[in-house]
């Protein structure tokens, strides 16, 4: 049996180490290959000019092959006149325009998809497919180019519901405090297909709650991205994601969460224990520590409060987790003295328990002593002070119902109650004095103030010479007694004024002119005056003082 071998020649080896070079190579380009959003590469551009709806072409613009694309930043919508950028090269060198973009197609040829472009570098027409000579003038608006624009657009967009995040491979995670877990973005399109290359960076809430490494890194071809976070405090950390990938940035519609647990350790935990007041509530607030010295929360059901001392045995309340690590409890002592709180985490005491509390012996309301004022006097001075005991100094007074009389006010800071009352009537108010520990007392006051006496005999009869003489002043209002005098003139002689009265009686014994004022005073030092006048007529005086003696049986007159 004959047996041949067939022995490669070097020509079929290097032929197929070409093939295998040139498949990897490819491949490679493959895998290099951008993905940009809103982007769409053209197979050549040329520079001319752009007017009304005509571009015309003057110079083919030499750029590197495939080179030349458009981005509007994922914003590209509007059929025509959207600003986007123009990218190319030209021997290496890299150039962008930014202006506006406008669909164009040459005439007679509707198969052809071309846009003009107007940026600062000038006008440009870049043309996607078709054939093209430098002569053509390119007017009227194409559909097929925006088209092709928008299905760049949302073909390559990273998907915000497609872009999900697992931590430890699932939605939720626990690590300890300084323990880590894994994040794993995976960015998609909205049709499935994974975004390589695309920017990713995490962000937790609370911000603090855990360190994110790195801060920000590129997807595999898998279009994933892995993330280490590690806890700093105890409690939860939400975290989203947010990929930017060809022109566009999209954060992630679902969320993962980390829950940091501690372990509390009972010397590393302190409260702080105020001084208290008897009657009145005293607030402890209690930090709970892991053995690191970080705060935690969730710990309110391994702590417990004793209260010793002088107030042994009162009843601490509920504890209040006050969800930063803080717990919050209180208990009223009932006396003055010192009290003990001992406090305990898990069974142990924290560090400084049983901690000490100094009572102070209950706040008192000040207690106005002053149960009476005097009435004031219409139009006279008036002071009076609303005088207290007790209480917390310094004590403040305010008028809390009805109102002062007319003229009268209250000093804040002393109670003092000043003023000149200007108007009669009665009155009635409350003063509130209130100590620095906001107890108060109320004392009500209430009065009539008297208005002015008044003399309403405003005319006298005059005196008859010789006869007996009684008339009265008469006055209203006032306050009593009510006392009379003559202030200016004089009665006529023979006349005389009851103080007591009011009342002018006697006999005028001088006839002539009289005139006077007579003043009503009340006991509140009020007056009035009035004033009268008038002349008392001289008695008749018989002139005649002889007469003819008459004539027998002759006729006789005389007058007397």
């Amino acid at each position: 049996m004959t047996f041949a071998t067939r022995v490669p020649s070097f020509k079929t080896i290097a032929q197929a180490t070409l093939v295998r070079l040139v498949a990897a190579l490819f491949v490679l380009a493959l895998s290099q290959a951008p993905s940009l959003a809103a982007t769409l590469t053209f197979n050549r551009a040329y520079q001319g000019g752009l007017s009304g709806q005509t571009f015309t072409t003057t110079t083919l613009l030499t750029a590197d092959a495939g080179s030349i694309r458009f981005s509007d930043n994922g914003n590209q919508r509007s059929f025509q006149n959207t600003s986007g950028t123009l990218y190319y090269t030209v021997g290496g060198v890299a150039h962008s325009e930014t202006g506006v973009l406008n669909s164009r197609y040459p005439n007679g040829n509707t198969q052809m998809n071309a846009v003009a472009f107007s940026g600062t570098g000038g006008d440009r027409l870049l043309v996607l497919s078709g054939s093209y000579t430098t002569s053509s003038s390119y007017s009227g608006s194409s559909n097929a180019i925006v088209t092709k624009l928008n299905e760049y657009i949302d073909a390559t967009a990273p998907d915000p519901s497609q872009t999900t995040l697992l931590v430890n491979g699932g939605s939720s995670a626990t690590a300890s405090v300084g323990g880590t877990a894994t994040l794993v973005v995976t960015v998609k399109l909205s049709s499935g297909t994974a975004v390589s290359g695309a920017t990713v960076s995490i962000a937790g809430s609370p911000s603090g709650g855990s360190s994110i490494s790195p801060s920000s890194t590129t997807t595999n071809a898998s279009g994933q991205a892995s993330f280490t976070v590690q806890g700093l405090q105890s409690g939860t950390v939400t975290y989203t994601a947010t990929a930017s990938a060809n022109g566009t940035t999209t954060t992630s519609a679902g969320t993962v969460s980390v829950t940091y647990v501690g372990v509390r350790n009972a010397s590393q935990s302190t409260a702080s224990v105020p001084s208290g007041t008897a009657g009145q509530a005293t607030t402890v607030v209690i930090t709970v520590r892991d053995a690191g010295g970080t705060v935690m929360t969730g710990a309110s059901g391994g702590l417990a409060v004793t209260i010793g001392g002088t107030n042994a045995g009162a009843t601490p309340s509920a504890i209040t987790d006050n969800g930063n690590g803080t717990y919050s409890v209180t208990y009223t002592p009932t006396a003055a003295g010192t009290d003990t709180v001992a406090i305990t985490l898990d069974g142990t005491a924290i560090s400084g328990s049983p901690y000490s509390s100094v009572v102070a012996a209950a706040l008192t309301a000040p207690t106005i002593t002053t149960t009476t004022l005097p009435t004031p006097v219409l139009g006279q001075a008036y002071s009076q002070t609303v005088a207290t005991t007790g209480g917390t100094a310094p004590v403040t007074f305010a008028v809390t119902t009805g109102a002062l009389p007319t003229g009268l006010t209250l000093n804040a800071s002393t109670g003092t109650i000043s003023g000149t009352a200007t108007a009669a009537g009665a009155y009635s108010f409350t003063i509130t004095a209130t100590g620095a520990n906001s107890l108060s007392s109320n004392q009500a006051y209430s009065g009539t103030i008297a208005a002015a006496v008044a003399i309403t005999t405003t005319s006298l009869p005059t005196p008859v010479l010789g006869q007996a003489y009684s008339q009265t002043v008469a006055t209203t209002g006032g306050t009593a007694p009510v006392t009379f005098a003559v202030t200016t003139g004089a009665l006529p002689t023979g006349l005389t004024l009851n103080a007591s009265t009011g009342t002018i009686s006697g006999t005028a014994t001088a006839a002539g002119a009289y005139s006077f004022t007579i003043t009503a005073t009340g006991a509140n030092s009020l007056s009035s005056n009035q004033a009268y006048s008038g002349t008392i007529a001289a008695a008749v005086a018989i002139t005649t003082t002889s007469l003819p003696t008459p004539v027998l049986g002759q006729a006789y007159s005389q007058t007397v």
